[in-house]
């Protein structure tokens, strides 16, 4: 008798059991937490953290608090109805961002996740309207970027489709999808007069202000055109080996690439070569000096830091690409100068400290 009901119990635990891991499996697929970012690092998005505060806060933070938990599904979901909202609303800020976090979730939670987040970005930013559709093309160049560089070791192995015959990002080769990335930046800036009327302040819930934005409380560019051409710099700056060099490839050997702002802003820097990065850089530069504008009866600090980081940015970009023998002469010469033209003004600091690092 008492093996008997030993067996019965022993039953019934094993039932239990069973119960008991289904109930989880079943519960694990309602909401399973994604892999983390730090586990499937090929498939994170590129961006930095968002504020919360803003146009529809209480449900951002909402957000904020299901991704801390590791919950990205339902995250997602809640991105998914502030999307809706917003779309009524008509708030385009808060239409692109909903946009970047369910990039973000899909690029977390899926295989392949930054291909198809890519792939939403595309769908969405081909039915955009101005000025969002700019900031989303910005947005698409820095992913695809951020695919290649995440990817390249599988990608030098793929076979490039002919130009025309379709495909996407996951048949695409290394060249192609950086070919794909320069054009995004350079077509989001194709529209500048429009972006020029655009104040960074439309944006403020997709932007992350950095301490180096801006000169005595004001801002240091203030519109959308200058803040996607600093974009498009940096990336055009970076540009990596993928594309096939032409035998045209463009060379900054011109030493007027280092004279005054003047000078150098009305050079012509001709080449075939115009898939080039850093030709493209050269001309983004000299876009941006002709929006500055210097007020001789009014006050000039900000104008004028916005001129001296600018000569910053354009002269280490390009002591870093010329190819002259007498460059490093070239390079100090101008910092030195631009040191005399900052004296008492609040950029004066780090442009000695570029000159000092530059002659220690």
């Amino acid at each position: 008798m008492l093996p008997n009901r030993f067996s019965l119990l022993l039953l019934c635990g094993l039932l239990l059991l069973v119960f008991i891991l289904l109930s989880c499996k079943w519960l694990g697929k309602k909401d399973k937490p994604a892999v983390s970012i730090k586990n499937n690092p090929n498939q994170t998005m590129p961006i930095p953290t968002l504020p919360i505060t803003g146009d529809y806060a209480d449900e951002w933070k909402i957000v904020d608090s299901l991704e801390q938990q590791g919950l990205f599904k339902s995250a997602l979901e809640k991105v998914e109805s502030i999307q809706k909202r917003a779309s009524g609303d008509k708030n385009s800020q808060q239409t692109v961002k909903c946009l970047i976090f369910i990039g973000k979730y899909t690029a977390q939670m899926e295989e392949d996740g930054l291909a198809k987040a890519i792939q939403t970005f595309e769908k969405e930013a081909a039915g955009a309207r101005q000025p969002e559709r700019s900031l989303m093309q910005s947005l698409l160049g820095q992913l695809y970027a951020t695919y290649l560089q995440n990817n390249s070791w599988q990608l030098r192995s793929r076979t490039p489709i002919p130009d025309g015959e379709g495909g996407d990002i996951l048949t695409w080769s290394a060249a192609q999808i950086e070919k794909q990335a320069l054009e995004l930046y350079s077509t989001s800036l194709k529209e500048e007069a429009l972006l020029s009327t655009v104040p960074l302040s439309e944006f403020k819930d997709v932007l992350q202000p950095t301490q180096h934005d801006s000169v005595m409380g004001q801002p240091l560019w203030s519109n959308l055109f200058e803040l996607l051409a600093q974009r498009a710099i940096t990336h055009f700056s970076n540009e990596r080996s993928y594309l096939s060099e032409p035998a045209y490839a463009f060379v900054l050997n011109q030493p007027e690439a280092f004279t005054d702002w003047e000078t150098f802003k009305n050079t012509a820097f001709e080449t075939k070569d115009t898939d080039s990065g850093k030709w493209r850089a050269i001309q983004l530069f000299q876009r941006l000096y002709k929006l500055i504008k210097i007020n001789p009866n009014g006050d000039q600090t900000v104008a004028k830091a916005r001129l001296f980081d600018l000569e910053l940015k354009r002269l280490n970009f390009v002591f870093t690409n010329s190819v002259l023998e007498n460059q490093n002469d070239l390079y100090r010469s101008a910092l030195e100068k631009l040191k005399i033209q900052s004296e008492n003004h609040p950029s004066n600091p780090e442009i000695v400290f570029y000159l000092a690092d530059h002659v220690f």
